[in-house]
């Protein structure tokens, strides 16, 4: 499974993507042997996670790369290690490394929030995916209902939504929850708590990208 380069993208902020990038790769840690973290936010927020945890234990490899540059160095990981997970930043701004995030990676995973606001914002990622797809050909790309509320009517239209745009949407909703909001302060992934939902998730967000790239159920 080597060579496998997952990009977190979005342009709307507060949707998620660092909690779902280093998680994400929490996950994959537990069924493959080495996993790296990109941080490719200028805000260096996965750096920061990283370095609350001091001497813990932390399942993944951290570093930071905020520079349009990534899609030359990411390959170059890809060798050591059987899956990268890149942090990308928000806005439009930051467009470059975006790009260059979306360039670099096998699949881009891309959280959007059950919000008008944030699926207007859905819309300009995905022409971004669009363009990054014109030098990445084999670049595949899929919607991630975010910070939703569990079974309510608006996760539910969140989700419709999502799905008359032009990418596939995980099966796999990512919930708000007070323990994903936390956890950062602590140095700490969602797995660390004992039985958490959380947890769960994004195990099966996990499964559901390794079934994507690789076609077949993972146990």
């Amino acid at each position: 499974m080597a060579g496998l380069i997952i990009g977190i993208a979005g342009k709307k902020g507060g949707c998620g993507k660092t909690t779902v990038a280093v998680n994400v790769a929490g996950a994959l840690a537990e069924i493959l042997p080495e996993v790296l973290v990109i941080d490719g936010d200028p805000q260096g927020t996965v750096l920061t996670w990283r370095a609350a945890a001091g001497d813990a234990v932390f399942p993944v490899q951290v570093i930071g790369l905020p520079r349009p540059v990534i899609h030359h160095e990411a390959p170059k990981f890809a060798q050591k290690y059987n899956a990268v997970v890149i942090d990308s930043p928000s806005g439009y701004q930051d467009e470059q490394i975006q790009r260059s995030v979306m360039m670099a990676s096998s699949l881009v995973v891309i959280p959007v929030q059950p919000s008008a606001v944030d699926m207007w914002s859905a819309r300009d990622t995905v022409k971004l995916f669009e363009e990054a797809k014109v030098y990445n050909p084999g670049l595949k790309a899929m919607l991630l209902v975010s910070r939703s509320q569990p079974r309510t009517r608006l996760s539910q239209e969140a989700r419709e939504a999502l799905e008359t745009l032009s990418l596939p949407v995980f099966q796999t909703a990512i919930s708000q929850r007070i323990s994903l909001a936390e956890s950062p302060l602590y140095g700490k992934l969602i797995f660390h708590y004992s039985n958490n939902p959380a947890a769960t998730e994004f195990r099966s967000l996990a499964r559901e990208i390794l079934e994507v790239m690789y076609g077949k159920e993972i146990p």
